[in-house]
């Protein structure tokens, strides 16, 4: 907080409370070479007030005295002390806090942008200062930890390949004794993979509670805040976790059904995975639309996730401009 955002805080107060002739009196009298010299001597040179007013000349020290005990300079002392200082104060942390608000929220919405746009690497992204120190270190743990995040799924996404699961279910390649093993390891690999983003993922999430923690202690707004936003970041994880297995085990089933039915599986001439009888087929078709269900639950899981999080982030701008607006009109 400057002087200058102090002195537009008070100013108001005190030009309801002091006569515009006082102002001028002591306008007038400030600008005296003698009160310049004085303040020179404090403000720039460092001088105690009694040192000071050593190094003046007679004409220089009347002058001081003159306007240290003229009636205007007791009333404007008088209203000062009138000032409520606690107020003041409140209403110029509000404002501040409001702006610093705004800015760790744009940073955290271009930064989460920057993160899941990249290729490769993780990008180093460095940050404005938001004017409050201990925003600056939280919106660096929100960074780090997303970044984190993100390389966790992309493990993943590498591990298990282009088109998921659903690779693993192609007509031609199950159709086939030989090709329904391969499926199987292939299926084998993306449980293993499952694992390891779980694994991953708790450690990452479990590591930015913990700097968070450190930082702004275990109790308190931003604690609650921290619990809130792992937890809901955990939530979705083992939610993920639990579909992936889901949608792993549905192809295992689809897999187990035709090894026990393998005498009556071929491919149609619209190369699609037939069976001998309808009633084969039918509960074929059955095991595959569960798959189908528990795949769109998982990208329904995944657009809720993506949604709630644009959401937070816009009611934590909308807050944050509130906040500033009612700022701004509290200062005018």
């Amino acid at each position: 907080i400057s002087a200058a955002d102090y002195a537009r805080e008070v100013a108001p107060v005190m030009a309801r409370s002091v006569p515009l002739s006082d102002l001028r009196e002591l306008t007038s009298m400030l600008r005296g070479p003698g009160v310049q010299h004085y303040s020179q001597l404090m403000r720039v040179e460092g001088k105690p007030a009694a040192e000071a007013a050593k190094a003046l000349s007679a004409v220089e020290r009347a002058e001081v005295s003159r306007l240290d005990h003229a009636p205007a300079s007791r009333r404007y002392l008088a209203a000062f002390k009138a000032v409520d200082q606690v107020s003041v104060g409140e209403k110029l942390a509000s404002a501040v806090t409001a702006k610093a608000m705004s800015s760790f929220v744009a940073q955290a919405r271009a930064a989460s942008a920057k993160v899941r746009s990249s290729q490769g690497a993780m990008p180093e992204i460095p940050i404005e200062p938001t004017g409050l120190t201990y925003l600056d270190e939280m919106l660096k743990i929100a960074i780090a930890g997303e970044s984190e995040m993100t390389q966790a799924f992309r493990h993943f996404e590498t591990a298990v390949g282009a088109g998921g699961v659903m690779r693993w279910l192609q007509p031609e390649q199950i159709v086939t004794v030989s090709g329904r093993a391969q499926s199987r390891l292939a299926l084998e690999q993306v449980e293993g993979a499952i694992e390891t983003l779980m694994k991953e993922g708790d450690d990452s999430l479990s590591r930015r509670r913990e700097r968070a923690l450190t930082y702004v202690g275990t109790e308190g707004p931003w604690a609650e805040l921290t619990d809130k936003a792992v937890g809901s970041a955990m939530e979705f994880l083992i939610r993920f976790g639990e579909l992936q297995r889901t949608i792993v085990g549905d192809a295992r089933h689809v897999l187990d059904y035709l090894d026990a039915h393998a005498g009556s599986a071929d491919l149609g001439a619209n190369h699609k995975l037939a069976m001998k009888t309808d009633e084969e087929h039918q509960a074929l078709l059955k095991l595959l639309k569960q798959f189908d269900a528990d795949g769109a639950e998982l990208n329904k899981h995944v657009n809720a996730q993506l949604a709630q999080e644009e959401d937070k982030l816009s009611a934590a701008r909308k807050q944050a401009a509130q906040a500033q607006s009612e700022a701004g009109a509290v200062a005018r």
